[in-house]
């Protein structure tokens, strides 16, 4: 049975046994920004694709490090399943704005399927509720359909679009970023 528990820290190694840290998809939502004289406009469409997109992020030292700064906050949950760590969701708040702020999530790749980000994602929505955050908040590739539609079903609308914040992809395709959001408070 899958137990949702406070985070301490992640190793390396437990990364490693995770399996495949990516994703791929046929369809990617494709952002176009429109200029008018007075304002601008954004148009975010999903588009099949003609060939399956793969994304993958290599685990490094760095990221460990980086991500354990922040588990020390006290704000991140992980997934076990007995005692050993099969999933998490490392998050912080930032304070002058009153917002729980997603900086990763992971599901080991023998255990998708199974509900555990759903778990997580429910989780860590009643502990934002329990400290009176007014909304969570996250930044996800336009590009990572099957997590932009996993937090839809969780409620998490599309809130915002950073079109420069990733370098263009090999082969000149551009990579954008959506933030999405979550709203925990009629204070937004």
């Amino acid at each position: 049975m899958i137990k949702i528990k406070p985070l301490r820290s992640i190793t390396i190694d437990e990364m490693n046994t995770f399996g495949y840290n990516g994703f791929m998809t046929d369809i990617i939502y494709q952002v176009e920004r429109g200029l008018e004289v007075d304002g601008m406009s954004f148009t975010i469409t999903p588009k099949k694709l003609e060939s399956t997109y793969v994304k993958e992020w290599r685990t490094t030292i760095e990221s460990i490090s980086y991500y354990n700064d922040i588990i020390s906050k006290g704000l991140s949950l992980g997934a076990y399943d007995g005692e050993k760590l099969v999933g998490f969701i490392v998050a912080s708040d930032i304070d002058w704005n009153n917002s729980l702020w997603i900086e990763n999530i992971r599901v080991a790749e023998n255990y998708k399927g199974r509900g555990i980000s759903q778990m997580i994602l429910e989780a860590i929505e009643g502990l934002g509720k329990e400290k009176d955050y007014r909304l969570i908040g996250l930044e996800v590739m336009a590009s990572n359909y099957p997590a932009i539609q996993a937090y839809k079903r969780q409620h998490y609308i599309i809130d915002g679009v950073d079109m420069s914040l990733y370098p263009t992809r090999p082969g000149g395709q551009k990579e954008v970023a959506l933030f999405m959001k979550k709203y925990l408070s009629d204070r937004v």
